[in-house]
């Protein structure tokens, strides 16, 4: 068996099992949650939820950056001076620290606005949205230095250790708040319960990274010289992540300011789960950033090669299940949340599933430009995709409610990706046929997908899904797969059926 091919499918099921565990015990959860909290409340705690999970895009690309650096396993030099890596190290966590303190300001000086000025939530809570902000503000430090620590483990290729941490805290993010709700279901105090799992999450990745290099435990002053080098690298990183933060979250915020906070639910709850079913991409891909980082300069056609196969995986691995999600929406919605949201939600599903699968495909090729040292490319696209897309989210929204957030954020997803093919293609040796097999693939995919839309007869849609199933497998065995593809699955599946 291929050792490096070995080492990569390790790691993505290191990072599969950390996405995914936590995701089974959400679906389980959240309908009781939701029951005890109620729709206003509960749509409040998604939006803050969200703001909390992606307030580390706002790390100044540092955690990338130490990824980056780390992986390609070289001192940096400034001028003439060599400095080791245990003063990257602590520059970085200097900067980061800086930066959350900075968002913790920032987040108590805005958290009256929000609460009574910009989000449609009704009078009796907004006192509670205003302090459950401040809280998740307190938050922010603790977030952005974990995107740090875990930027290290990363670096060093150690995704045992960073899903070590990531699988327990997942799972208690949501575990302790549905024990908390059943006897006392405010906003404050479930996000108080979230800020303590945060902060011992921060401690347990700090004593992870002190074990795996000793050498760093030494304190030492902020290197001055190297503030310029992390954020050359970083700045590129957090143009792309700030913007993309507000790309994938701007519908939840804006639909918060034109739609009332018991609707807010019909359509945050669909997208959290359903985001969650790109598991695979972003566990792969995660784990190919600091694989793209190291061998793209040496070896270009073997960068291409990791590329290529990477693709091909997250493709075969994520149709069926976007497939199954679009086919029985409606009936999913009812048996997991009841037939409110099978009447509100089902098109808004489908819709979301679209971008669900082409966000997933553009893992790939977003990491790779990011990897190989383009933060730019992707900054820039990004830049040029937000006023367009706030403008149509803006629009959509007035015009058709939930539905149109849910038509804006796939239909900038679907651009985005395909813009994000074209880039990476011309970072690497290819030819322009397979570009156009890529994009024709990727055309075909959502035609059949549309078609999912029109059946609405149960007995209709298992037998199409069974067809589709059966087809899809076939086809990507006998022609996705190469030879030591086959190989390498069979090795898998017979280690995994025949272990002991």
């Amino acid at each position: 068996m291929n050792s490096n091919k070995k080492s990569l499918f390790k790691n993505t099921m290191f990072n599969l099992l950390g996405y995914g565990l936590p995701l089974i015990v959400a679906v389980l959860l959240v309908p009781s949650i939701l029951k005890q909290m109620g729709n206003n409340r509960f749509g409040i705690l998604m939006i803050l939820w969200a703001v909390m999970n992606y307030s580390a895009a706002f790390d100044l690309g540092i955690g990338r950056a130490l990824t980056h650096f780390l992986a390609k396993e070289k001192t940096e030099k400034v001028g003439s001076v060599e400095y080791p890596i245990e003063d990257y190290v602590w520059t970085s966590i200097y900067l980061l620290c800086g930066l959350g303190f900075a968002g913790t300001l920032l987040g108590f000086g805005l958290s009256k606005l929000a609460a009574y000025h910009f989000l449609k939530i009704p009078a009796f809570l907004q006192h509670e949205t205003c302090v459950s902000i401040m809280i998740l503000s307190t938050t922010f430090p603790m977030t952005i230095l974990t995107s740090g620590l875990r930027g290290i483990l990363q670096g060093k290729y150690r995704f045992d250790l960073v899903n070590f941490v990531q699988i327990p805290i997942g799972i208690l993010s949501i575990f302790v708040p549905f024990i908390i709700v059943h006897f006392n279901s405010s906003l404050t105090f479930v996000l108080f319960t979230i800020c303590v799992i945060r902060f011992f999450m921060v401690l347990i990745y700090a004593y992870q990274v002190l074990k795996l290099l000793p050498h760093i435990r030494v304190f030492r002053k902020l290197t001055v010289a190297l503030i310029r080098p992390i954020l050359t690298f970083g700045g590129w990183v957090t143009v792309s992540n700030m913007v993309g933060a507000v790309l994938v979250y701007a519908d939840r915020i804006i639909i918060g300011g034109f739609v009332t906070a018991s609707l807010i639910v019909y359509y945050t709850l669909p997208h959290e789960i359903v985001t969650k079913f790109w598991a695979f991409a972003v566990a792969l891909s995660s784990v190919m950033f600091p694989a793209f980082s190291a061998v793209f300069k040496t070896d270009m056609k073997r960068a291409a090669k990791l590329f290529f196969e990477a693709n091909k995986f997250v493709f075969i691995t994520t149709v069926p299940l976007v497939f199954i999600i679009s086919m029985f929406a409606g009936e999913i919605l009812n048996l997991w949340l009841g037939l409110d949201f099978k009447l509100v939600s089902t098109q808004i599903l489908q819709i979301l599933a679209f971008g669900v699968l082409f966000n997933s495909l553009a893992q790939i090729p977003y990491n790779f430009i990011q990897g190989v040292g383009r933060p730019e490319l992707s900054a820039r696209l990004h830049l040029i995709e937000l006023p367009v897309y706030i403008t149509g989210l803006l629009f959509l929204v007035k015009m058709f409610g939930i539905k149109g957030a849910a038509i804006a954020w796939s239909t900038r997803i679907i651009i985005d990706a395909i813009v994000l093919f074209i880039i990476a293609f011309r970072l690497l040796p290819y030819d322009r046929v397979k570009l156009k097999v890529t994009l024709g693939i990727l055309g075909g995919t959502l035609v059949l997908l549309a078609g999912t839309w029109f059946m609405t007869n149960i007995y209709l849609k298992m037998t199409a899904a069974v067809v589709f199933l059966i087809g899809f497998s076939w086809l990507s065995w006998k022609k996705f797969l190469n030879t030591d593809d086959r190989q390498f699955l069979i090795q898998i599946l017979n280690k995994a059926v025949f272990r002991g």
